[in-house]
């Protein structure tokens, strides 16, 4: 064989390694980058009395807050899809906060109800995480808390200040039931009050979802009589998102 040959056959040789090793850290990026989270969509015209991170409608506001989720049970965004929102009551009377009048839409995609935290923690059980106890009777849900120093309204929500706020590094909760604590509680909410912390759906988003456009839809209803059925929704608050 001549030696120019060899060269050649060694050059061609040494080319193809780069193209594999750069296929290979194309994949690892891709595999980095991990699932998105739903985000306000900045492209979205704001709605009447919005922002680009919140809507208000008929004195009630509600806001998205972009947040990572930092608390057990760790893989909760691998089953569920936590979305951190604050609600303002700027009316002049206490309303409602019920979990399912909450829906997250997909455009071309179908609707999603927020779940009780007691469902979503169950629902990541249910999938092998290890770092929940099954027979911890996690299937308490409405266990909720004020986050972030936002005051609960109203003697409904029975909570008070005894919450651990994010932000200051609470730590885990025995059997990795964080999300119970950090989920926010159905219940009244007083006219000048606010309360913030996280809605979960049953919609797990992939890689395959980024740049996927939602809406969140949450109508609000004054309170009733004990016993009444629920009154019809004084507000309609709707955000548009996206998945980033």
């Amino acid at each position: 064989m001549r030696p120019e040959c060899s060269g050649q056959h060694a050059g061609s040789h040494v080319t193809r390694l780069r193209r594999a090793l750069l296929a290979i850290a194309a994949i690892a990026l891709q595999g980095c980058a991990g699932a998105p989270a739903l985000a306000p969509d900045t492209t979205a015209p704001a709605s009447a009395g919005g922002s680009l991170a919140g809507s208000t409608a008929q004195g009630i506001t509600v806001k998205v807050i972009q947040d990572i989720w930092r608390y057990d049970p760790r893989s909760l965004p691998d089953r569920v899809t936590p979305l951190r929102v604050r609600i303002v009551n700027g009316r002049a009377e206490p309303i409602l906060v019920i979990l399912t009048d909450a829906r997250l839409f997909e455009y071309g995609g179908g609707a999603y109800v927020a779940m009780d935290p007691g469902d979503a923690v169950q629902a990541t059980a249910r999938e092998g995480d290890g770092s929940v106890g099954g027979s911890r009777g996690i299937g308490i849900g409405g266990i909720g808390i004020q986050l972030g120093g936002v005051a609960v309204g109203g003697p409904g929500w029975g909570i008070g200040t005894s919450g651990v706020p994010i932000g200051r590094g609470g730590g885990e909760t025995e059997g990795g039931m964080d999300a119970l604590r950090v989920g926010i509680r159905p219940g009244r909410l007083d006219p000048g009050s606010s309360v913030e912390g996280y809605l979960f759906f049953d919609k797990p988003l992939g890689r395959r979802d980024r740049d996927h456009r939602y809406k969140l839809v949450w109508a609000f209803r004054p309170l009733t009589p004990l016993g009444a059925p629920p009154a019809p929704p004084v507000a309609t608050v709707e955000i548009p998102m996206v998945a980033r």
